[in-house]
C-alpha cells in the first residue's frame, strides 16, 4: 500500500514537472521559429504585449487559480453544488468585463500612446490574456483533483499545437500571428482541461465571499511574483544592453529549472494536505522541510557541476556567467522551503501572509537590482534573485509555523551557506583539469539518486499519515 503511494506520488510529481516546463517552455521553443518569420519590431512588439497579457491574465483569474487546491478540497467533485464552481464563473465573467475595458481603452488611447503599427497586437493580445487566465483556473482545478496524466497530456498538446501554428501563422501574420498561436493553444489546452463533470455551482453569498476573500490577495502575489521574476532583467536591458540579457536569461532559466522540480512536487502533495482530516497534519507537513531542503541542495550540485558542459552544447554562441548559474540555482534551497510553508498559509486561510512575502521581496528586488546591477553588472542580478528569495521564504517559514527567529534564520540562511561553500570548492576543483568537468557530474549522479529516493521515502511516510482521519 505505501509501495502504490509512494508510486503515485512520484508518477504525479513527474507529470506536473513535465507540465510545468512545457507550458513554461513554449515561447522558448518557438523562439527559432518566430524570429525567422518575423521582423525585429514585430518581434520585439510581439514580446511587449505578450508581457502586458501575462499581467492582464494575472489580474482575470482573481487569484481563484491559487487557492483552488484548498477550495476544492472543502467540496470536492462529488457534492451536487459546489461554490468552487461558482468562483470559476465569477471569474470567467470578470475577466470577460476585462477584456472589453482594456480593448475599448487600448482602442481609444492606444495609437497615441503606443502607435499606429502597435494595434494589431491588441486584439490577439486580449484573447491570449483571456485564454491564459481560464486555462490557470483549471490548471489549479487539475491540481486539486490530482489529474496530473490529464493535465500532462493537455500541456503536451498545447505545446505541440502552439509550435505548429506559431510556424503557420507567425509566416503569415508576423508578430501578432505569433501571439495567436499562443492563444489558440492555451484555449485548446483549458478545453482539454475542463472535459469533466462538474457540480453546480452553489451561489450562496456567504460562500462565494468566503473564495473570493481567499483568492483575492493572489493577485497581488501573482503580480509581485512577475515583477519578482523580471525587474532584474528590465534593469540590465536598460544599463547593459540586449546582449547581456541574452545570456543573463539563459543563465537564468539554466539555474531555475530545479524550482521547477519543487513546484511539481508542491503540486502533487499539495492537494492532499487540504484534503487530509487528520488533526496533528501541520506537525507532519513540518517533517517535509529536511528532505525539500536536501533533495534540492543535491540538485544544485549536480546542476551546476553539469553546467559547463551543457551550457555550450544550448546556447553555443552566448557568453554565459556559470557563477550566474550558481547563484540562481542556488535559490532553490529557500524555495524549497517556500513551497512548504505556503501550503499550511493557504489551508489556514492566510493568503494575505503570501502575497506580503512576496510583495516585500519584489521591493527588495526593484531597489537592490536599481543600487547592484549598476555597480557589478549582470552578476548583481543573480545576488538579488537569491537574496530575495532568501528574504521570501524567511517570511513564510516564521509565519507558518512561528518559530524563534534563531531557528528560522538557521534552516533557511545556513544550507545556503553551506552548500555556496561546497560550491565555491567545487569551482576550484574542476579548474585543476578540464576532465574534472565531466567526473564531477558523474561522481554526483549516485549520491543524487539516493538522496532523491530517500526523499522520496520521506514524502511518502508523510502522506502516509495525512490518511490517519480521513473521512
Amino acid at each position: 500500500m505505501a509501495n502504490n503511494r509512494r508510486s503515485n506520488f512520484a508518477l504525479a510529481t513527474i507529470s506536473f514537472v513535465i507540465s510545468l516546463a512545457a507550458q513554461r517552455g513554449l515561447p522558448f521553443f518557438a523562439l527559432p521559429i518566430v524570429a525567422r518569420a518575423t521582423s525585429q519590431f514585430e518581434y520585439g512588439a510581439a514580446t511587449l504585449a505578450i508581457s502586458i497579457a501575462s499581467v492582464l491574465s494575472v489580474i482575470m483569474t482573481l487569484g481563484i487559480n491559487a487557492a483552488m487546491p484548498r477550495l476544492y478540497a472543502q467540496e470536492g467533485s462529488t457534492a451536487k453544488s459546489a461554490s468552487w464552481v461558482a468562483l470559476a464563473l465569477v471569474q470567467v465573467a470578470f475577466a470577460v468585463v476585462l477584456v472589453v475595458a482594456v480593448g475599448g481603452a487600448a482602442t481609444v488611447i492606444g495609437p497615441a500612446f503606443l502607435g499606429a503599427d502597435t494595434q494589431n497586437f491588441v486584439l490577439p493580445a486580449l484573447i491570449l490574456a483571456f485564454a491564459s487566465s481560464i486555462q490557470m483556473t483549471y490548471q489549479g482545478i487539475s491540481i486539486a483533483r490530482g489529474a496530473s496524466s490529464r493535465l500532462l497530456i493537455a500541456t503536451l498538446l498545447q505545446l505541440a499545437v502552439g509550435l505548429t501554428l506559431a510556424q503557420i501563422l507567425s509566416t503569415a501574420f508576423g508578430g501578432a500571428g505569433y501571439i495567436y498561436a499562443l492563444a489558440f493553444s492555451s484555449i485548446l489546452a483549458t478545453s482539454l482541461l475542463a472535459a469533466f463533470a462538474h457540480p453546480k455551482p452553489d451561489w450562496r453569498k456567504m460562500a462565494v465571499r468566503a473564495g473570493l476573500k481567499l483568492s483575492m490577495p493572489f493577485i497581488g502575489q501573482g503580480l509581485s511574483t512577475w515583477l519578482l521574476a523580471l525587474f532584474d532583467r528590465i534593469v540590465i536591458g536598460v544599463l547593459l544592453g540586449a546582449t547581456q540579457v541574452g545570456g543573463y536569461q539563459v543563465a537564468y532559466m539554466a539555474g531555475s529549472v530545479l524550482g521547477m522540480v519543487l513546484e511539481g512536487f508542491q503540486a502533487a502533495w499539495g492537494p492532499r494536505y487540504h484534503k487530509s482530516r487528520y488533526t496533528h497534519k501541520k506537525l507532519l507537513l513540518a517533517r517535509l522541510l529536511n528532505p525539500s531542503i536536501w533533495l534540492a541542495a543535491v540538485m544544485i550540485l549536480l546542476l551546476c557541476s553539469a553546467a559547463p558542459l551543457l551550457l555550450p552544447l544550448i546556447a553555443p554562441s552566448y557568453d554565459v556567467s556559470y557563477a550566474l548559474v550558481t547563484l540562481v540555482a542556488l535559490s532553490s534551497l529557500p524555495r524549497g522551503i517556500y513551497f512548504v510553508c505556503i501550503a499550511a498559509l493557504l489551508n489556514e486561510g492566510r493568503s494575505t501572509s503570501v502575497m506580503t512575502s512576496t510583495l516585500i521581496s519584489a521591493v527588495f528586488t526593484v531597489v537592490a537590482a536599481l543600487m547592484l546591477i549598476p555597480q557589478v553588472g549582470a552578476i548583481g542580478g543573480g545576488v538579488v534573485t537569491l537574496a530575495a528569495f532568501i528574504i521570501q521564504s524567511l517570511i513564510v517559514l516564521h509565519r507558518a509555523f512561528k518559530w524563534p527567529l534563531r531557528r528560522t534564520v538557521a534552516l533557511v540562511v545556513g544550507p545556503v551557506l553551506g552548500l555556496g561553500v561546497l560550491l565555491v570548492l567545487g569551482g576550484q576543483i574542476a579548474q585543476l583539469h578540464p576532465a574534472m568537468n565531466l567526473v564531477l557530474p558523474i561522481l554526483l549522479v549516485i549520491p543524487t539518486a539516493v538522496v532523491g529516493w530517500k526523499s522520496f521515502k520521506s514524502f511518502g511516510s508523510v502522506l502516509a499519515g495525512w490518511q490517519k482521519d480521513d473521512g
